[in-house]
């Protein structure tokens, strides 16, 4: 498996926030940064599917025409 460094989607202000909400938000992405970070094969399964997914959206205005 190929790791890359990516740096974190959460913006300053964002971070700064004390609702519950952006805790659970940030809680969130930091285990999605950890399930990274210790190779969980199903977030890799995931990640790869949704990057050949997307490749496939710039494809959708052909597929109906």
């Amino acid at each position: 498996m190929i790791r890359r460094q990516r740096p974190s989607t959460s913006r300053r202000g964002v971070a700064d926030s004390r609702s519950v909400t952006t805790m659970g938000v940030i809680a969130h992405e930091v285990g999605h940064a950890q399930q990274d970070a210790e190779g969980y094969r199903a977030m890799w399964v995931r990640t790869s599917i949704a990057l050949r997914l997307q490749q496939l959206a710039t494809l959708n205005p052909f597929v109906f025409i």
